[in-house]
């Protein structure tokens, strides 16, 4: 996830603010991982957003929303990147078992 600092600037591009408490409310340092779970969840926006409504307006709901979608997005460059470090990789280990396979085949049909 992009440190609060990331979102407070992406935030502040958007909307003129950085609504530095609003991402402190879902990942600040106290909370325990659990609570940034919750509120970091797909399956719990409905659950928040009258809290995050009624806490920072209508802004605070778009800048919650983004605060989720650029975690993801991180996460999903981050897995991306680590795949594609592994992917010559992955075509190298096919290769070889491709060629032992070869190997043994022709062993067992030449015999």
């Amino acid at each position: 996830m992009p440190h609060n600092k990331i979102h407070e600037e992406l935030s502040k591009k958007r909307t003129g603010k950085s609504f530095a408490d609003l991402h402190d409310w879902m990942c600040g340092e106290v909370l325990t991982r659990e609570e940034i779970a919750k509120r970091h969840s797909v399956t719990k926006v409905i659950d928040n957003l009258p809290y995050v409504r009624e806490r920072w307006g209508d802004l605070g709901v778009q800048e919650y929303l983004y605060h989720i979608q650029d975690d993801f997005d991180r996460n999903l460059a981050v897995r991306l990147s680590k795949f594609m470090i592994r992917l010559p990789l992955l075509g190298l280990s096919l290769r070889i078992v491709a060629y032992m396979y070869h190997r043994l085949v022709h062993g067992l049909l030449s015999k």
